[in-house]
């Protein structure tokens, strides 16, 4: 799987805080609201580092908004909820495809953490790639 850095929400950022909060950065989509992937499927990943600890539970949620602060978002796609012991045995905490039709992307594209508990250790990484096949996570400074 190839990654792009722009194509990037979040990259080893500390997991926040209990609640619902905004996670990193956000991608500007520009006038694109609908099939943001011009017919090729893409897919949106989020994963926790192997040393998460602490909290109880995190699901990620993608959503879209028409300001960059997200103010006002609608929500387009939402991951499970997984719990500390999943997340401990697999750091996959999302991999879906996005929407193609049926959703009116707004001008910006972002991820929200929805946290139950007080993680003491961990960071959350999460992008869009083309590819989902063969992804694995690594330990950090062997991807």
């Amino acid at each position: 799987m190839i990654l792009d850095e722009r194509n990037e929400f979040a990259g080893g950022v500390a997991i926040p805080a209990a609640g619902t909060n905004l996670v990193g950065d956000v991608i500007y989509l520009g006038d694109v609201h609908r099939d943001i992937g011009n017919g090729q499927p893409i897919y949106w990943y989020g994963t926790v580092s192997p040393d998460v600890a602490g909290g109880t539970s995190i699901q990620l949620q993608l959503i879209t908004d028409d300001n960059a602060a997200m103010a006002s978002p609608t929500v387009v796609a939402t991951g499970a909820v997984v719990p500390l012991a999943q997340l401990q045995e697999n750091p996959m905490v999302v991999m879906a495809s996005l929407p193609l039709e049926g959703v009116a992307y707004e001008e910006y594209l972002g991820i929200r953490a929805v946290v139950v508990g007080t993680f003491s250790a961990g960071t959350l990484t999460s992008g869009l790639t083309l590819d989902p096949h063969g992804w694995r996570a690594y330990p950090e400074g062997n991807n």
